[in-house]
């Protein structure tokens, strides 16, 4: 049997331990893992959302925030929404925004109930109306979700090409040719992520749908070897998903070359942040392996991390704002908005 003060007190520990860091770090994820029944819930959240990491890391903190003010009895019973509803509350990208939003509501509702605008069977209702909610927008069928995400695939694509990226040589030593190049390559980043964030969305549905047959999934290797080995044995829901993996990662190698090219032209911005050189290291592996599996029909993903020690810099977006924020001091436009 679930101790709900046990959950509420282990709530309000972790977000002492993780409200003054700025950043979503391994140490923070252990931290999360550690609330029960519910620490793996907010780091899937965290994973499938859309959007850039420190917004999202915000909306983890506010959410932790306010399950750790709700009444036992409500807890449970979100609880035991997401429990018989977690694969379709996951498989929506928009479920972290709307738990946050919907948390609030019944923190609303709560007080409304304690100070007697609404009656309490009136406040259950509402709340259990919320949590409904989010459940029946999690039930689109995975066709649905992919033709979705194909539109916004392209969308990003077509921007890129808009863009018409010449790779140039900046000159570093100055310091608003430096804040261009930071913000040229933030730019990329913040692409670079939303196709990321796509890719993790189909590989969740796909695993899950997996999960379901008899397939044999390994659990010592990452989804990239995961895919290619079940590949020849996936029905053809599954083979649409693994099709779109696979375009995507076409997508990504026409953001890795940019990126890699950039940083390449540009080896002196090393002198300014040295971590750029992870970075580079990391487009330089990736690009290797895509170049060795691009022709192999198993390949629709390509992952360089663990086992290469090339993983991608956490936190180095912020890293780079940093940056960008210190030269819009130094160059004199921080009151631009």
């Amino acid at each position: 049997m679930v101790d709900w003060s046990t959950v509420k007190i282990k709530l309000k520990d972790v977000l002492y331990k993780i409200k003054e860091n700025p950043i979503m770090d391994a140490a923070v994820k252990a931290s999360i893992a550690e609330i029960p029944f519910l620490g793996n819930f907010f780091l899937s959240l965290y994973q499938n959302a859309p959007g850039k990491e420190n917004e999202k890391y915000q909306k983890i903190i506010k959410l932790i925030e306010n399950l750790s003010e709700l009444r036992q009895s409500d807890l449970k019973l979100l609880y035991d929404n997401v429990q018989a509803n977690r694969e379709e509350i996951l498989k929506n990208q928009n479920s972290l925004d709307r738990l946050l939003s919907d948390s609030t509501k019944i923190l609303e509702i709560i007080e409304s109930i304690a100070i007697g605008q609404i009656g309490i069977k009136d406040g259950q209702e509402k709340i259990l109306n919320l949590l409904d909610a989010i459940r029946e927008e999690g039930k689109k069928d995975t066709k649905s979700i992919l033709n979705e995400l194909e539109i916004v695939q392209k969308n990003i694509m077509d921007n890129f090409d808009k863009m018409s990226y010449s790779i140039i040589k900046f000159e570093l030593d100055n310091p608003a040719d430096r804040l261009l190049f930071y913000l040229r390559l933030m730019e990329h980043l913040y692409n670079s992520n939303e196709v990321f964030h796509n890719q993790n969305r189909i590989q969740s549905l796909l695993t899950d749908s997996l999960m379901k047959t008899e397939v044999s999934i390994p659990d010592d290797i990452g989804y990239d070897e995961i895919f290619y080995k079940v590949h020849s044995k996936m029905n053809n829901e599954e083979r649409d998903m693994f099709n779109f993996l696979r375009r995507t990662t076409e997508d990504s190698n026409r953001f890795n070359s940019y990126a890699r090219i950039l940083l390449q032209n540009n080896l002196k911005i090393f002198d300014y942040m040295n971590e750029l050189k992870i970075l580079y290291e990391h487009y330089c592996y990736w690009l290797a392996k895509y170049e060795l599996l691009k022709d192999d029909p198993n390949m629709c993903l390509i992952y360089v991390g663990t086992k290469q020690d090339k993983r991608f810099p956490v936190g180095i977006e912020l890293r780079i704002n940093d940056k960008i924020k210190e030269l819009r001091k130094q160059t004199n436009m921080v009151d631009l908005p």
